[in-house]
């Protein structure tokens, strides 16, 4: 909880900021986190979030056949992925060495950020990359032909290939273009 009071402040335009968090909460946060991980020092949030969109670095760790579209008991629809920590930690190392022979060094960091936080995991753990309430900006149409997990893993495989690289910046694009909307709406809200 108190990862995600730091994380709101952080998402929002600075001027905005003490509207949803205010400067003394996000220092007394930082306080009570800092002391949280000086007494467990491997202790780690157990879930991630972002409002209004899914980082689309985190596609990394799904695939297709671990997607899920369902209807809630409201009737409307959901889109999660379900997969073990230990294949979403192969998928993560596996984009790690592409992106390290590719031109693309700045994302490293970031996915190893999300190798680390998920190797604090027990192996044997299950990982959901859960659309939820985001769900909500897409219609039945557009989240039934929303495949984020196989487009990014096939652009992931097209940088690791000779000549390849054009394709896997149109596969990303059709993520991120699929994205831009939802992405949108923060900045309008």
């Amino acid at each position: 909880m108190l990862a995600g009071i730091l994380s709101l402040r952080e998402t929002v335009p600075p001027e905005m900021a003490d509207a949803f968090v205010p400067e003394s909460e996000a220092k007394r946060a930082a306080r009570e986190l800092a002391r949280l991980k000086k007494r467990e020092p491997s202790a780690v949030p157990a879930m991630l979030q972002s409002p209004w969109h899914v980082p689309i670095r985190w596609f990394i760790l799904v695939d297709d056949d671990e997607r899920r579209l369902v209807e809630t008991d409201l009737g409307a629809y959901r889109l999660y992925y379900w997969t073990a920590i230990a294949l979403a930690k192969r998928r993560a190392d596996k984009a790690l060495q592409i992106l390290r022979r590719s031109e693309l060094a700045p994302l490293i960091q970031l996915v190893r950020e999300m190798a680390q936080w998920l190797a604090s995991f027990h192996p044997h753990s299950w990982l959901e990359l859960d659309y939820d309430a985001v769900s909500g900006l897409f219609s039945w149409d557009e989240l039934d032909n929303d495949h984020s997990g196989r487009d990014i893993q096939q652009a992931v495989e097209a940088i690791g290939e000779p000549g390849a690289m054009a394709q896997a910046a149109e596969l990303y694009q059709a993520v991120a273009g699929r994205w831009a909307d939802a992405m949108s709406r923060e900045s309008l809200n």
